[in-house]
């Protein structure tokens, strides 16, 4: 028998504000590596892989400094 729990988040405002930043970058991070995904699909008809795009995560970093603060 598996038996799963709920649990409700009541963050504070500085936590809901850590919690939106993250959530943010995450997205914007997914539709462009989407996008990419999607260019490249079309323009070379070549599929990019998971490891393609997380290899070039660090030089993202390093552009762009916000991902810094997201955990990996």
């Amino acid at each position: 028998m598996l038996i799963a729990y709920k649990y409700r988040l009541y963050p504070n405002r500085e936590q809901r504000k850590a919690i939106d930043f993250t959530l943010e970058r995450c997205r914007l991070l997914y539709n462009r590596l989407l996008a990419e995904r999607i260019h490249t699909y079309q323009n070379e008809g070549k599929s990019l892989s998971y490891y393609d795009q997380a290899n070039t995560f660090s030089v993202r970093k390093m552009a762009i400094p916000a991902l810094k603060q997201v955990h990996s």
